[in-house]
């Protein structure tokens, strides 16, 4: 972890240059923070093919993907009620979905229900993201906005970081048109980091690229 960014810059373009978008990088080199709340039974909501950088970082963990393809462990809508009892996960991760729900906050309201007393919901969203239909694109989140929504679905505390800045945001936009990609977007990612770095120190408003986020039920 670097003095001005909640991760080691050179994680994040290690990862770049491996083909993980800059947001992407940026967030699983902030996860591993709240390894410890990885445990007993967690829920990963709108699984996909499953969260692999949460994963790696709680192997032990009794994972049970949710989603309505790539074939989950439990087949559900994550924009209905979950099909789980109150109060019986110990974790939950929701990556890179918030986006897409018509009510954001009913989503985080179910997940409250599901958590134990001092259960963890580990959360990404984006903020400077493309037109992203997956199948719809209705939202995007700040920092303060997050907070909201945690606080009104009940979550007692939370921590919200954002990834990035202006340069990384600018990155992320134009990673498309970078060329060649090996060489071109870790080489630009490194460059941004280092003007961000020099940037979150004076007056200029931060914008990240996206947010991850910690919240206590």
């Amino acid at each position: 972890m670097s003095a001005r960014f909640p991760f080691d810059p050179a994680d994040v373009v290690r990862a770049v240059r491996e083909g993980k978008t800059t947001l992407r990088a940026m967030a699983n080199a902030t996860l591993p923070r709240w390894r410890s709340d990885l445990r007993g039974t967690v829920l990963d909501l709108a699984s996909g093919d499953g969260s692999e950088a949460l994963r790696r970082l709680a192997p032990a963990a009794d994972w049970v993907g949710v989603d309505l393809a790539h074939a989950p462990d439990v087949r559900a809508d994550m924009t209905a009620p979950l099909p789980f009892a109150e109060d019986s996960a110990d974790a939950a991760v929701c990556m890179w979905f918030l986006y897409m729900a018509p009510d954001p906050a009913a989503v985080l309201r179910e997940i409250h229900r599901v958590l134990r007393p001092g259960g963890a919901l580990i959360l990404a969203t984006p903020l400077v993201f493309a037109v992203n239909p997956e199948p719809r694109d209705l939202w995007r989140f700040t920092g303060e906005g997050l907070e909201t929504l945690l606080e009104s679905a009940g979550f007692s505390s939370w921590e919200v970081i954002g990834l990035g800045g202006r340069w990384t945001s600018s990155a992320y936009l134009l990673e498309p048109y970078l060329r060649p990609r090996r060489l071109m977007r870790p080489l630009a990612v490194k460059l941004c980091l280092w003007l961000d770095g020099l940037a979150l120190s004076g007056r200029v408003a931060r914008n990240p690229v996206g947010h991850v986020a910690r919240a206590v039920a």
